[in-house]
């Protein structure tokens, strides 16, 4: 007897990854930081976002969710290299001791033999002051080469969880991803390659090479930047992240280019509470542009859009939700067959029905599939 197998499948924590559109905060009062390239919200001082000027900067600015001025961490530039070019910033917390780093790996030809990582104690709030002298004993310094070449880059962050450092390649066709391992101890250290990513330096699809990238505090969610596109990835079940990033990337559809706003946007961080973000552009080669700081807040709604959330095989089911699905399946008389549960981006096999029904109605997504 043929059978017809109902199969329901019903997602859990159904919610968008949508943002809204760019809200202006207000203008970054220092007028010292003409050049952002880099910004990430502190945690020692949570409600305070630090900025890094491009370029052999030894000062980092600290404003607040409307760009108002409220402190400058300094320390001495003859720490820095001579080829210095720093790109952007990211915190990292050893040992209860907070730190904000600096990445010195702009290198717009490709021919620096290293690149440096700079650890900044970040200052409680009690001792926080309008400017505060950062003590040269106090910062690290880590040296790096990565292990297929030279490479520039701009963009920055370290994974909570773990406390690897990954750096996103800007000048690739496909921008590569690459990891360090936090390691105080090791004269130099190598940043290894971990994958390719599907969009990079690439007019032809409208992109631009990435300028900047920031995680959350909890380490689930990342945001990928270049001057056009912001990309999303979103980490499930403390994966490794280069599980995370081997998903199909989501672009924010609310975040396009802006000549007045925006016109090279280099910076890019989460709030404190990880539901929305900053960005702010670069100002110095744009006569008369003042920078601002912009917030995109997450639109939060009941369900995904449901295009391409699974697909039939060969008689394998695969699954492109990012949340866990339930499969229920029920004969023509409705008696339960079979109830397992999808991973997210993972699959099942439903040979074992292919005997038994020609088709599957996938009730939820409205679509019918045949059998092989």
């Amino acid at each position: 007897m043929k059978y017809l197998l109902l199969i329901l499948i019903i997602g859990y924590n159904l919610y968008s990854q949508e943002f809204s559109d760019r809200m202006k905060r207000g203008i970054i009062e220092y007028t010292e930081l003409d050049e952002n390239s880099g910004m990430v919200v502190g945690i020692e001082n949570p409600n305070i976002i630090w900025a890094i000027n491009d370029g052999a900067a030894n000062e980092i600015y600290g404003f607040d969710g409307n760009g108002r001025s409220k402190s400058i961490l300094s320390f001495k530039k003859n720490l820095l290299q001579e080829d210095s070019d720093i790109e952007d910033i990211g915190i990292i917390l050893i040992n209860n001791v907070v730190y904000i780093v600096l990445s010195d790996i702009g290198d717009n030809i490709a021919n620096r033999n290293s690149c440096y990582l700079y650890f900044i104690p970040e200052p409680k709030t009690n001792d926080l002051k309008s400017e505060v002298d950062i003590n040269s004993n106090d910062i690290i310094t880590i040296e790096f080469q990565y292990e297929d070449g030279s490479r520039d880059a701009e963009c920055f962050f370290v994974d909570p969880l773990t406390n690897e450092m990954f750096i996103i390649s800007k000048r690739e066709k496909y921008a590569r991803l690459y990891k360090i391992p936090l390691d105080f101890y090791s004269e130099l250290l190598t940043a290894e390659f971990v994958l390719e990513f599907p969009f990079g330096n690439n007019s032809d699809m409208g992109f631009t090479g990435i300028t900047a990238g920031d995680i959350s505090k909890d380490g689930n969610r990342i945001l990928i930047k270049d001057y056009n596109n912001i990309w999303y990835f979103e980490r499930l079940d403390n994966e490794s992240l280069f599980n995370t990033f081997s998903n199909t990337p989501i672009r924010i559809e609310s975040y396009n280019y802006s000549l007045n706003d925006e016109p090279q946007g280099e910076a890019i961080c989460w709030e404190n509470g990880n539901n929305g973000f900053y960005t702010a552009s670069e100002e110095k080669s744009i006569t008369g542009f003042d920078a601002s700081l912009f917030y995109f807040s997450e639109i939060v709604t009941s369900t995904k859009k449901k295009e391409n959330k699974y697909f039939i095989d060969n008689n394998i089911l695969y699954s492109n939700s990012s949340t866990s699905i339930d499969l229920i399946i029920y004969n023509y008389v409705g008696q339960l067959i079979s109830r397992s549960i999808i991973k997210p981006f993972s699959y099942i096999d439903l040979s074992m029905f292919s005997n038994q029904a020609h088709y599957l109605i996938l009730n939820n997504y409205t679509s019918i599939i045949k059998l092989r």
